[in-house]
């Protein structure tokens, strides 16, 4: 059974937090003192375009109805992956990198 499902404009609500949570706990010390870790504009916008791109596969991973991960993908390349920081070491990132990896080779 697949994990992922295309991304929805609704997901960004869900979507953006998560990734701010991940963004500040693994990136939080590249950032300059004083400047936001994540620009929810910019990602919000960032997400927007992706979406309607037709050049790029944007996906959501869900779990019991609630959002876990997401992933983004243009040609060969996988340029966004991202888990909910809970299921970090969970093993559900390489189920997310997985799915379009294959998609991708297929």
């Amino acid at each position: 059974m697949a994990l992922l499902r295309p991304l929805r404009v609704d997901d960004l609500d869900a979507l953006l937090p998560l990734q701010e949570e991940g963004a500040v706990a693994a990136l939080g010390h590249i950032f300059p003192q004083g400047m936001p870790p994540f620009p929810r504009t910019e990602g919000r916008a960032r997400w927007g375009h992706a979406r309607s791109d037709p050049s790029i596969r944007s996906f959501a991973a869900e779990e019991g109805g609630v959002l876990v991960g997401f992933a983004a993908a243009r040609g060969s390349e996988l340029f966004h992956l991202g888990t909910a920081r809970p299921t970090w070491g969970s093993g559900l990132a390489g189920r997310v990198h997985d799915e379009p990896v294959a998609e991708i080779a297929a």
